[in-house]
């Protein structure tokens, strides 16, 4: 069970990035 917890945080963690990265910075 402590495996699909990583993968679901590392995925969250891919789509907060891919999210954040298509935001303008300014």
């Amino acid at each position: 069970m402590k495996k699909i917890t990583g993968i679901i945080l590392l995925l969250l963690a891919v789509i907060i990035l891919s999210a954040w990265g298509s935001k303008p910075k300014t």
